[in-house]
């Protein structure tokens, strides 16, 4: 089963799709992330939204400090005294971390694309430098899809296994989506698949 798709020279993410191509293989389906913002992502702000505040308040609070006792005492400490308000920066960081992760499939949209090919799938990430995910299809395992009431979703696909820091074996995966006619894209996958495994 062949889905139809947008010729990959439409957009740079295309372009980048179709230079990864072999000789031989066969774009069978490519789609970027869908532009959808879920109101259960932004439950996380119940957390970030304090954690990232008292940061502020730690850290201006400590420089204030800081600065209360370089006035009063005359010469300034140095920069070492300074080091304890900048304890405070990572916190703030990290906060401004979350509250930024609902937001993550503004940015994604414009910047990721997947792509099945007869022999791979392929997850391409345009930031500063351009992330190539390439995983050939005789090697993926177990497919788990979450399918919405519109159709999209996405696919965590098993790649492979690993182990932890402490030994104990983990399952590596690889994330498609949240896309259009998810169950649609799932079967082309399986397809291909077993074509590959067929052809090998």
């Amino acid at each position: 089963m062949e889905m139809a798709a947008i010729h990959p020279q439409a957009d740079v993410l295309g372009e980048a799709l179709r230079k990864e191509l072999q000789a031989g293989e066969r774009l069978l389906w490519h789609d970027k992330p869908q532009q959808r913002l879920s109101l259960m992502g932004f439950s996380i702000w119940l957390f970030a939204i304090p954690w990232t505040a008292f940061a502020l308040f730690w850290t201006g609070m400590a420089y204030a400090g800081i600065s209360t006792t370089a006035d009063s005492d005359g010469p300034a400490l140095g920069l070492l005294a300074y080091a304890f308000p900048l304890f405070g920066v990572p916190f703030i960081v990290v906060g401004l971390c979350m509250l930024a992760a609902p937001l993550a499939p503004l940015f994604l949209k414009q910047r990721q694309v997947f792509g099945i090919t007869n022999r791979r799938l392929l997850i391409i990430t345009k930031l500063r430098a351009t992330s190539v995910e390439s995983f050939r299809l005789e090697r993926l395992g177990s497919i788990k899809r979450v399918e919405h009431k519109d159709g999209s979703g996405h696919l965590s696909i098993m790649t492979g296994t690993g182990h932890d820091s402490d030994g104990d074996k983990t399952t590596e995966t690889a994330v498609v989506g949240r896309v259009p006619r998810i169950a649609a894209v799932e079967a082309t996958l399986r397809d291909a698949m077993e074509r590959r495994q067929r052809e090998l």
